[in-house]
């Protein structure tokens, strides 16, 4: 299924036309190309970063993150790592894991006596 295109109009500062016009030489595409991959990968940045600070801010899992953004949940792990979120996890949810731990542990140390 090919994707839909709409036109949008934007004025740029020269120097982003005089880059894209370059890239667009050394390249052998069209201008319009560059611009739309540029304009693409952008917005897709930008909605990540603002996925990810609703996340670090606990509003939404990062599960959900990745759903909104379009990319598998590892690649939303990978984003959250490369940045100094606040960890989504408790102290209480710490204890209950670290006890669930240990009495893991003391299963396993039984079965092999």
């Amino acid at each position: 299924m090919a994707k839909k295109n709409r036109l949008v109009t934007v004025r740029v500062p020269e120097w982003v036309a005089r880059d894209a016009d370059q890239l667009a030489e050394y390249e052998r595409r069209p201008r319009s190309q560059i611009l739309r991959e540029v304009i693409e990968d952008g917005v897709k940045k930008r909605k990540i970063d603002d996925l990810m600070e609703r996340h670090g801010r606990g509003e939404i899992s990062i599960g959900r993150v990745a759903e909104l953004a379009g990319i598998s949940y590892l690649e939303a792990l990978e984003e959250a790592r490369k940045r100094p979120l606040p960890p989504q996890y408790t102290m209480r949810e710490l204890e209950e894991d670290l006890a669930a731990a240990k009495e893991w542990a003391k299963s396993v140390r039984r079965r092999r006596r």
